[in-house]
């Protein structure tokens, strides 16, 4: 917070939270009474400690007040395919890398992590919505400059990004690869920073 200037957004990277087919869950409400019937036995994989995943399933658990069994991989790569080959029962991870799983029925999508819907699966609601108030999960990609640097130059960088990302071309590429577009002021990116900081530090120290 004290080292960068904050400029602009660029990008949202919706998180989905998926399950492997043979789950007997379709909703929230469903998952959170299957884990309350049977605590500690629900196999919820993540892609390590330092890992935004992670800070999902505590924040998911310490809402909901499930008991799962946390499944931590120090190859962050390897939980996606320990999810398809069965080994795990839940992931939060990425649509960009979960996506072409679901449509292939090797996933199933249970809920959006963030605070709103995406929009290659507009019918799939928020994991607040779904019935865990307070959850919201935004993972966001952003412009940052050094600390220090001159007013006159951020204003010239959030305009010209700014323009760069809501070219069409651009926007559609970058959905294509499971990103959504998007762009602020620096002192919205300020106060993103600062709320998601303050979020997840409750989180860390509650987990």
């Amino acid at each position: 917070l004290e080292d960068f200037t904050p400029v602009t957004l660029i990008a949202l990277a919706p998180q989905l939270l998926v399950v492997h087919p043979s789950m007997p869950v379709k909703t929230v409400a469903t998952l959170i009474a299957l884990a309350k019937a049977r605590p500690g036995e629900i196999r919820w994989a993540s892609h390590g400690n330092a890992t935004l995943s992670r800070l999902e399933l505590e924040m998911f658990s310490m809402l909901s007040g499930v008991n799962v069994n946390r499944i931590l991989f120090r190859d962050g790569s390897a939980a996606l395919p320990s999810l398809l080959v069965g080994d795990a029962d839940l992931l939060f991870d990425s649509l960009a890398a979960t996506l072409p799983h679901i449509k292939a029925g090797r996933l199933r999508a249970v809920a959006v992590a963030g605070s709103k819907r995406a929009r290659a699966l507009p019918e799939l609601p928020t994991v607040a919505a779904a019935g865990v108030k307070g959850f919201a999960s935004d993972h966001w990609f952003a412009l940052l400059a050094p600390e220090g640097i001159e007013i006159p130059v951020v204003s010239r960088l959030n305009d010209d990004f700014a323009r760069a990302i809501g070219a069409g071309d651009v926007r559609e590429h970058l959905l294509s690869l499971g990103f959504e577009a998007h762009r602020s002021t620096p002192a919205e990116l300020a106060t993103i920073m600062r709320d998601d900081v303050a979020k997840w530090e409750k989180v860390i120290k509650a987990s």
